[in-house]
């Protein structure tokens, strides 16, 4: 059975802050992220951008064009 993981920019950040990628890529093998969540996450030169550059360089963390909705968000959502 094929398992998908998508990440969001925090958990990425924070793994990286604290030099623990690793434990991603030991987890899953291969980690998916939106073009969005690579944007924040490189969007500041930092101890945390440059160990997410070189995961996505290596191959493991990929970048992946976010999915169409098919449905619109609640406007009340993160209110």
């Amino acid at each position: 059975m094929a398992r998908i993981v998508i990440a969001d920019a925090g958990p990425l950040i924070a793994f990286a802050f604290i030099d623990q990628l690793s434990i991603l890529k030991a987890l899953f093998g291969e980690v998916w992220m939106t073009e969005s969540v690579t944007d924040e996450c490189l969007a500041k030169a930092g101890v945390d951008a440059q160990p997410i550059k070189v995961s996505i360089e290596d191959g493991w963390l990929v970048v992946r064009p976010a999915g169409k909705r098919s449905n619109p968000l609640s406007p009340s959502l993160g209110t």
